[in-house]
């Protein structure tokens, strides 16, 4: 359990925020409409002999953005969230697995669209800032796109794997975020471990990236996967998909990983 000091902390960080972003140093930044997109199972994908790299760390999500938005490339995160993501306890950092986007920018400005949120939808916050650096207020500002996406809690398993439905809806929320990067032209992807609010099986999960990777994967110049925490689990899941992840740069070497579906 988190211990009550931290908690307290985090609270008073996404309190400040909220007041700078609406009324205080950044409430003159600049905010487009945020844009909701689900699946479209007709997406047409071009042939190309160009594909992206694919990577898997341990770094935070914002930390590996930072380091692409240097490099001149447009950058999208994934933000996961449940049903506990909730408008009356944004302080409260219930419901989103990663909580430094809370910290770190102004997407409290975009957040109530996010409370909105249906299954199968996701929500493209196309110009979130940076306001943090190093969890310091700065005024060197960042901006890269959130894309939102509600995972669904309760998900039936079955022999520790999740059940037909819950997997092919899972499959199509994963493949809408790639799709929504591509749309709004994105060359970067930042994935963080989705499903982790929920305990979704990371066999699955890896399972979803990687046809994933092999449909989208030529879309984009780096697609990056973001297993960042210190508990167990979180080091299990990235010890477990940093195995089993394909790089498409890697492809035709011996030690490239099959993929398998049980």
């Amino acid at each position: 359990m988190e211990d009550v000091h931290i908690k307290k902390f985090k609270k008073q960080m996404v309190k400040q925020n909220i007041y700078l972003c609406r009324t205080g140093l950044y409430k003159d930044l600049q905010i487009y409409k945020s844009i909701k997109r689900v699946y479209d199972d007709s997406y047409k994908i071009e042939s190309t002999r160009n594909f992206g790299e694919v990577y898997v760390t341990n770094e935070q999500s914002l930390d590996i953005a930072k380091k692409y938005i240097d490099k001149k490339c447009k950058v999208a995160v994934l933000n996961p969230i449940n049903a506990d993501f909730i408008d009356s306890n944004i302080d409260d950092i219930a419901g989103i697995h990663d909580d430094l986007i809370l910290f770190s920018t102004n997407f409290c400005i975009y957040a109530n669209d996010a409370y909105q949120l249906k299954k199968k939808e996701v929500l493209l916050s196309p110009n979130v800032s940076i306001i943090r650096d190093k969890l310091e207020f700065t005024t060197d500002i960042f901006t890269l796109g959130i894309i939102t996406a509600l995972s669904s809690s309760g998900v039936k398993l079955i022999k520790n794997r999740l059940s037909v439905e819950d997997y092919l809806m899972a499959k199509e929320l994963i493949e809408t975020v790639f799709q929504t990067a591509h749309i709004a032209k994105y060359d970067v992807l930042v994935l963080t471990n989705f499903g982790r609010l929920d305990n979704y099986p990371i066999e699955d999960i890896s399972d979803i990236l990687n046809m994933c990777i092999l449909d989208y994967g030529q879309l984009f110049k780096y697609i990056v996967i973001s297993v960042h925490g210190k508990v167990n689990s979180d080091l299990e899941h990235f010890e477990y998909l940093d195995k089993n992840i394909i790089r498409l740069q890697d492809l035709g070497r011996d030690d490239s990983p099959e993929i398998t579906r049980e």
